[in-house]
């Protein structure tokens, strides 16, 4: 069980509102969706809203990735730097 000054820390940090990360960017949705709103489970009260992607938003993504991945910056990374990258990521995850 998280103890109480654990629930207070995370009752005080403000999260920002979320946008899309295509090709390494924070980007507004294309077609402006709803979103989709982020209650907390603690209290009640609203943590952030998640933009919502519509399918432009999603084929864009699909392009940017496909861009990424065939110019072999992660398809021909060696398993170290994936893995380093990917312990980055998770380490930024836990935060």
């Amino acid at each position: 069980m998280i103890e109480q000054r654990r629930i207070d820390a995370l009752r005080a940090q403000a999260i920002p509102d979320q946008s899309l990360l295509i090709h390494g960017r924070n980007e507004p949705p294309m077609c402006g969706g709803a979103g989709l709103e982020v209650i907390s489970p603690i209290d009640g009260k609203r943590l952030c809203m998640l933009a919502s992607g519509s399918a432009v938003d999603v084929d864009k993504a699909v392009v940017a990735a496909r861009r990424c991945f065939d110019s072999g910056v992660w398809s021909r990374a060696k398993p170290a730097e994936r893995k380093t990258k990917l312990l980055a990521l998770a380490a930024l995850i836990e935060r």
